[in-house]
């Protein structure tokens, strides 16, 4: 039973980086092709924070 809650929580915290990552990089696509840089810019250091936290290894 434990190992089974545990895998849903992977798989939700797996699935809400993933949201997370494609809509920052959704939003700064739009906001570049429309000219909004200041709001693609900040999208794109949401990214980059999320893409550092899930890159440094679990011990």
């Amino acid at each position: 039973r434990a190992l089974v809650l545990g895998l849903v929580v992977v798989i939700v915290v797996v699935a809400a980086i993933a949201a997370v990552v494609l809509t920052s990089v959704q939003i700064r696509d739009v906001s570049t092709a429309s000219g909004d840089l200041a709001l693609a810019a900040w999208a794109g250091l949401i990214f980059g924070v999320v893409m550092a936290a899930y890159s440094i290894p679990s011990r």
